[in-house]
């Protein structure tokens, strides 16, 4: 064997020692480490899926509150006028309920629905909306 192959011979054997080394297997973990990934990962997953909540709870509430001034603004207000106000009014109720069973204050509920009930333009519906519709969670 010559001395460039026994040169390949070790780097080979060496880079495949450092490739196990520096990149553990899963299953050569300890299991607290295991454990704490696992925790990490569901409370990523549940703070995302509260913020989500939350967003859908904004979206609803703004289009309640655009809702509501298109019925006050009205002078001949119709029964589905009223009945797409009470029906935003429900979805953003339905939608906080959701939000605090997700694992969401109220504070922070309470605060986001108001944001979104007084932003009521269309560049802000639009972000409002965005911001839900990027609010996605893997299972």
């Amino acid at each position: 064997m010559g001395s460039r192959e026994q040169m390949d011979l070790l780097s080979h054997a060496w880079c495949n020692s450092a490739i196990q080394v520096f990149q553990p297997s899963v299953d050569a973990c300890p299991n607290a480490f295991k454990e704490r990934q696992i925790v990490a990962f569901e409370n990523d997953k549940m703070r995302a899926e509260v913020h989500a909540a939350i967003s859908v709870a904004g979206v609803a509430a703004a289009l309640a509150a655009i809702a509501a001034e298109n019925l006050e603004a009205n002078q001949h207000k119709s029964l589905r006028d009223t009945a797409v106000a009470s029906a935003a009014a429900l979805v953003a109720a339905q939608c906080a309920q959701v939000a605090e069973a997700a694992g969401a204050k109220r504070e922070q509920i309470s605060s986001a629905i108001d944001a979104a009930a007084t932003a009521t333009d269309a560049a802000n519906i639009f972000t409002l909306t965005a911001a839900a519709a990027t609010c996605t969670t893997t299972q």
